[in-house]
């Protein structure tokens, strides 16, 4: 096969103007298949309320972003992050996306799961390889079957998550776990002398409610608590009000955050595709207490301890004071969390993905459909 272009489509903002966990998968995706010879094209989407916020971000952290003219009334912005980026008014997307693949007659066209359907729908039309990544099980009504017939390829993010959509749609699932980079700079200190459990965007279904009861049964400890998109401000009231918790505003370098931190809890009460954030404190050498629900075994692995009674505090409770009293089962389970985090080493995470998109462009083509 001679070099291979690849269009990306997203009805988010791509990378670093997204900062959400598939938005940053994404990127480190499309820049670890580089070496095997694609080159990349992305296209995503922006509300109008973000474009200014989009722009000083980008600004600041040394991207020279371009406003040209749209598909429609509203403009869009192209940037360079080591493939070209365009981001288009979310109304202008459908037909952005149809123009893009009018551009050029592309060997694949990788698809965001948000928003899906219709951009698959175009890809198919246009007669791409079309492969869809799903990132999230949260809502699983979006993912009507009849629609994964425009799918040649679908990607799960963990075995859970291609368990569930084989299950539920009969469709086979291709498996891409996320790619977690090792730490950027070495840490200041090692991880049983650094400070907090932190605990990382305090949402309902992410154990909220969990947390406030293990801050309050442990006022000795310190918590730190990151905040992210969609937590309310009585959620930020009731964080303040604790003694022992500490809040940090959602952070564009997680380092920062792991740098600090000696326990990870991820008290998830909702079925997690994977648990991106488990892996990321794990390369620094952080174990991580999680509940045995969904993806979050796979993402925690022997790097940390999986709760069965991840409803019941007290269950939490015990675990932590496990950990942090023991220094020897401390330390193992630290360097579990380095060796696990491993696996997800972006060069490792994505020479199999690449492996099942080959196979997948050799089926169509034999069939005929090239």
């Amino acid at each position: 096969m001679d070099r291979m272009h690849i269009l990306f489509l997203s009805a988010m903002p791509l990378h670093p103007a997204g900062l959400g966990g598939a938005e940053v998968n994404a990127h480190l995706l499309m820049s670890a298949l580089q070496p095997y010879g694609p080159v990349f094209e992305a296209h995503g989407a922006y509300s109008p309320e973000t474009l200014d916020s989009i722009c000083r971000h980008l600004d600041r952290i040394g991207i020279q972003g371009q406003l040209v003219e749209g598909m429609g009334a509203a403009p869009s912005l192209g940037y360079d992050f080591g493939y070209p980026v365009r981001l288009h008014h979310a109304a202008d997307m459908p037909e952005a996306a149809r123009s893009a693949l009018e551009g050029r007659a592309w060997d694949a066209v990788f698809i965001q799961a948000r928003g899906w359907p219709e951009l698959c729908a175009l890809s198919r039309a246009a007669g791409r390889f079309t492969v869809l990544f799903i990132h999230d099980l949260l809502s699983p009504e979006e993912f009507a079957p009849p629609a994964l017939d425009r799918v040649d390829l679908l990607v799960a993010n963990s075995e859970f998550t291609r368990r569930v959509l084989e299950n539920t749609f009969r469709h086979p699932a291709a498996l891409c776990y996320p790619l977690i980079p090792q730490p950027a700079r070495p840490a200041p200190s090692p991880p049983a002398d650094r400070p907090f459990i932190t605990f990382v965007n305090p949402l309902g279904i992410k154990g909220r409610d969990l947390f406030f009861a293990m801050a309050r049964e442990l006022l000795d400890l310190e918590f730190l608590v990151v905040m992210n998109w969609g937590v309310s401000d009585l959620t930020r009231q009731v964080l303040e009000r604790y003694p022992n918790v500490t809040l940090m505003p959602r952070q564009e370098d997680m380092d920062r955050v792991w740098e600090r931190t000696r326990l990870l809890l991820v008290p998830s009460i909702c079925e997690e595709a994977f648990g991106r954030v488990a892996p990321e404190a794990q390369g620094h050498g952080i174990p991580v207490l999680a509940s045995r629900v969904g993806g979050l075994p796979e993402a925690v692995g022997r790097g940390g301890l999986l709760i069965d009674e991840f409803r019941n505090p007290e269950a939490w409770v015990r675990a932590i004071a496990a950990v942090l009293t023991d220094p020897d089962l401390y330390a193992r389970l630290s360097e579990r969390a380095r060796i696990h985090a491993g696996r997800f080493e972006p060069g490792r995470a994505a020479a199999g993905f690449w492996d099942d998109l080959l196979a997948g462009l050799n089926r169509m083509a034999v069939n005929g459909l090239t």
